[in-house]
C-alpha cells in the first residue's frame, strides 16, 4: 500500500466512523424533545421541571468539551472519543430506565458530558487525518451526521415506532455502545498525537537503550 493510498484509507475510515458517532450525537441531542410528552406524562412533571430535563443535557456539553479536549491531548484522541461514546451511550440507556425526576436530570446531564467530550475529538481526528488540503471538506462531511441524526430522531418520533418515550433513548444508547468495538478496532489514532508522543518519549528511550541503560541506572 502506497503512502497516498494509506492516507486515503485512513481518512475514509476516520470520516466514516466519526460520521456515525456524529449521527448518534444528533439523535441524542434531539431525543429529549422527541420524548418530551411521554416523559412529562410518565413522571407528572410541570413546565419548570421539563425545562431542567431539556437544559441538563446542554449544560453537560461545555464541561464535557473542555475536559474531553484536555484529556485527549494527554491520552490520545481515539481513547477519549471511545470513552465519550461509551459514556453517552450508557447514560442514554440510564435515561430510559430513570425512576424519578432527579435520576432523569442526572442521566441527561451525564449524557451531555459524553456528547460534549466526543465533539472536539471528532473534529480533531477528522481534521488531522485530512490534512490542510481536505480539512474543511472532511470536517463538513463528518459533521453532517449531527443534523442527519437529529432528523432520524424526529422521523422515529413521527413514525410511531417510538410509541413508548423510552424507545429513542434505547436507540441512542445501544447503537453507540455497538460502535465502541468498531472504533477500537478500526479508528486510526491521530498521526499528530502519535508523532507528539514519539517525540516526547524519545529522550526516555535513549536513556534506557541497551547501550546506555547501565549507565543510566548507575547515575540514578
Amino acid at each position: 500500500m502506497t503512502t497516498r493510498t494509506s492516507a486515503s484509507y485512513r481518512l475514509t475510515l476516520t470520516v466514516g466512523l466519526c460520521f456515525l458517532v456524529a449521527l448518534m450525537e444528533g439523535l441524542d441531542l434531539q431525543a429529549a424533545g422527541i420524548a418530551a410528552v411521554g416523559i412529562a406524562h410518565a413522571f407528572a412533571l410541570d413546565k419548570m421541571q421539563m425545562g431542567w430535563i431539556f437544559s441538563a443535557g446542554i449544560l453537560g456539553l461545555l464541561p464535557g468539551a473542555l475536559v474531553g479536549g484536555m484529556l485527549a491531548d494527554r491520552y490520545g484522541r481515539k481513547r477519549i472519543l471511545i470513552a465519550s461514546v461509551a459514556l453517552f451511550g450508557l447514560f442514554s440507556l440510564a435515561t430510559a430506565i430513570s425512576w424519578d425526576f432527579s435520576s432523569l436530570v442526572f442521566a441527561r446531564l451525564m449524557t451531555g458530558v459524553g456528547l460534549g467530550a466526543a465533539l472536539p475529538n471528532l473534529i480533531a481526528l477528522t481534521s488531522e487525518a485530512a490534512g490542510p488540503r481536505f480539512r474543511g471538506t472532511a470536517v463538513s462531511l463528518m459533521y453532517c451526521g449531527v443534523p442527519i441524526g437529529a432528523a432520524l430522531a424526529a422521523a422515529l418520533g413521527f413514525s410511531g415506532l417510538a410509541s413508548a418515550w423510552q424507545t429513542v433513548f434505547w436507540v441512542g444508547g445501544v447503537i453507540p455502545l455497538l460502535l465502541v468495538p468498531l472504533l477500537m478496532r478500526w479508528l486510526p489514532e491521530s498521526q499528530v498525537y502519535t508523532q507528539q508522543t514519539q517525540v516526547a518519549a524519545a529522550p526516555l528511550r535513549a536513556l534506557f537503550a541497551p547501550a546506555t541503560a547501565s549507565a543510566t541506572l548507575l547515575l540514578w
